[in-house]
């Protein structure tokens, strides 16, 4: 989700910049695009959609998030000659270590899950669960 807003922002920007510029804009050329769509869809299916986030086991929820982060990072090494893909890289690179560390999910305080969950979901949700089971 994070590398599809990245692409799409840095898209804007650089559109923007070169209208003020008054120059022409060039998107860039990005290879494998469909790496992009292939690495969100598994976040998508396993954590977006309520019927199936709530079918979906854990073990699955866990492989579907480091394959998911696998694939956008190859998207990103493929696209290495473009400017900020080697920032992209590293935040996923990261993004996956803390995901492995913790057994394939990403963790969650459980203060922000207070700011951004319901207090109905909150009263269910179980610390060390993952939050799709319990919203």
């Amino acid at each position: 989700m994070i590398l599809l807003v990245a692409v799409v922002a840095g898209t804007i920007a650089g559109w923007g910049i070169a209208r003020w510029k008054r120059q022409t804009w060039h998107p860039p050329s990005f290879q494998s695009l469909w790496l992009v769509f292939l690495g969100f869809l598994p976040q998508f299916i396993v954590f977006y959609l309520p019927v199936t986030r709530q079918l979906v086991t854990d073990d699955l929820a866990s492989l579907s998030l480091v394959c998911s982060q696998v694939i956008l990072m190859i998207f990103a090494w493929k696209n290495l000659h473009l400017s900020g893909m080697p920032v992209l890289i590293f935040g996923l690179g990261c993004n996956l270590v803390v995901i492995l560390v913790n057994g394939g999910f990403m963790p969650l305080v459980a203060e922000t899950a207070a700011r951004i969950v319901e207090p109905h979901v909150m009263d269910r949700l179980v610390i060390g669960a993952r939050l799709g089971k319990a919203s």
